[in-house]
């Protein structure tokens, strides 16, 4: 027997909106393991599912099993609690000393879980890591890493899920087909700069590069990768606006948002990126204590993708100036200027397509500076200036 919660029935009926069970492997599950498993130096990481009588691997970093019974399943404990489960020996725990996979293969002596909660409240497996040798300990910090992960793979489920249920498209073949193409192309766009700095922050924890991971830096990172996740989620529920959209109508949905929040969320997304092409970016100081009623998701998606444009761009050795300025009440500017070749307006009508005549967006004319477009949104107004030459910061 194993230990059931006492909400199972609407458990197992939430995990299967999700429909999550017996997928492929996917990448992204396979890479948020590999990290876990080094960040915590450990043998084996897994992403373990529990359906009504067995425990299935969406990722399995260092085991060969893809299922187990549930009934052995360290995971069927950790879903009953709100934080990790910790076992540092499992020959002297009275829950698990006699289980199939503590005395025959693989031979479990640690296990830490934490579980992977719903925005419901729903516990569907947990994000765990094992080692086949026992522990003396797993701290407070490791188990507050361990549940930064597991969170990070939720909100990955959570887009995951939301991203299926996209399949709800247009009547017509043809119309769903382009809606299909424009989804996808989406998601590659919008996606791939958000995965990098998750990947490329879970680099810095996994390398330790600020030395032993009791460093205070290390939580500070955890949370940036939380905060990111969370931003290619809720760009998954625009995605499946656009994709829902015949007329190209979005809702804004504004917030009371710090615009240094968004800021940083842009800038990390292209470090990597400036960095191999050794192109400078200067950021003004003059917006820390600026806040906007804004859309947040939809800010953040403008500023990153202008950024990216700005350093793909720019040639190498470069440089990008990134100015915040306000400017009469309710209303800031931010300015990207680059030293790029810049665009001219038949180009910019070209690439803006179908929405060329979206109310919020207004092209400017050439002039000493270049081109400088202007994208309006309820109470401030964003300036992209594609300058030949960059002002100085």
């Amino acid at each position: 027997m194993y230990p059931v919660p006492f909400n199972e029935a609407s458990r197992l009926e939430a995990l299967e909106k999700y429909r999550i069970l017996d997928t492929i492997p996917e990448s992204v599950f396979d890479g948020l393991t590999e990290i876990v498993r080094q960040t915590f130096d450990a043998p084996t990481a897994l992403i373990s599912i529990l359906d009504g009588d067995r425990q299935w691997f969406k990722s399995r970093n260092g085991l060969d099993a893809e299922e187990t019974p549930r009934n052995v399943a360290f995971c069927a404990h950790a879903i009953l609690q709100d934080g990790p489960l910790v076992v540092l020996d499992a020959a002297d725990d009275v829950r698990f000393h006699k289980s199939d996979l503590v005395i025959g293969a693989p031979h479990i002596r640690f296990y830490a879980g934490a579980p992977l909660i719903t925005p419901e409240g729903f516990r569907l497996g947990t994000l765990c890591v094992i080692d086949y040798e026992p522990r003396q300990q797993f701290g407070a910090e490791n188990q507050t890493r361990l549940t930064s992960f597991a969170t990070l793979a939720m909100e990955i489920l959570e887009m995951r899920r939301r991203l299926i249920e996209a399949e709800i498209l247009p009547n017509s073949s043809e119309e769903a087909e382009e809606a299909r193409r424009d989804l996808f192309a989406l998601v590659a766009h919008e996606i791939r700069s958000p995965i990098a700095t998750m990947v490329s922050l879970s680099q810095i924890v996994d390398e330790q590069m600020f030395g032993p991971l009791s460093d205070p830096k290390y939580p500070e990172y955890l949370f940036d990768i939380r905060q990111t996740a969370k931003y290619i989620s809720s760009v998954a529920d625009r995605m499946l606006d656009m994709a829902r959209s015949k007329t190209g109508e979005i809702a804004i949905k504004e917030e009371d948002c710090r615009l240094s929040d968004l800021l940083k969320i842009s800038a990390q997304s292209v470090e990597d990126m400036a960095a191999e092409k050794n192109i400078s970016i200067a950021v003004s100081k003059d917006y820390e204590t600026i806040r906007l009623n804004v859309d947040p998701t939809l800010t953040t998606q403008m500023l990153t993708n202008l950024l990216h444009n700005a350093v793909k761009f720019t040639p190498e050795n470069g440089r990008i100036s990134l100015w915040i300025r306000k400017a009469g009440v309710g209303e800031v500017h931010v300015e990207i200027v680059d030293s790029g070749p810049g665009m001219s307006s038949e180009m910019i009508v070209g690439f803006l397509g179908k929405h060329a005549d979206v109310g919020h967006i207004k092209l400017g004319e050439n002039d000493s500076t270049g081109l400088i477009s202007r994208l309006r949104f309820p109470a401030y107004r964003l300036c992209a200036d594609a300058a030949p030459v960059a002002k100085s910061a």
